[in-house]
């Protein structure tokens, strides 16, 4: 699907057979992690590539994003509940109400 993007130049690295990821590349890539709900497939798509027809990078910059994104919803959840009983503490000592 996407093998249009990948350019015929090899990596002479230990990445082995991995093409270089070109500029036009990268801003197609971040061009479709805009688009809602597509991003997120996207990067699954990506982290589990197959190595012969995903660049190592892709692979690796997929894995680095889901890694964060999962830490990120985690971390915003935390704190969110956090707030929310904060909330109901403070609101249960002004009317002398119990948390239910």
């Amino acid at each position: 699907m996407f093998r249009k993007w990948i350019d015929q130049y090899t990596n002479g690295d230990d990445l082995g057979d991995s093409p270089f990821v070109s500029v036009h590349e990268w801003i197609a890539v971040m061009t479709i992690m805009v688009i809602p709900v597509v991003n997120i497939v996207m990067l699954v798509y990506l982290a589990y590539a197959d190595r012969s027809k995903v660049s190592v990078s892709k692979i690796n910059w997929a894995r680095a994003t889901l890694i964060v994104l999962i830490i990120s919803v985690i971390t915003i959840a935390c704190v969110a509940m956090i707030f929310y009983l904060c909330y109901c503490f403070n609101d249960s000592m002004l009317t002398n109400k119990h948390i239910t």
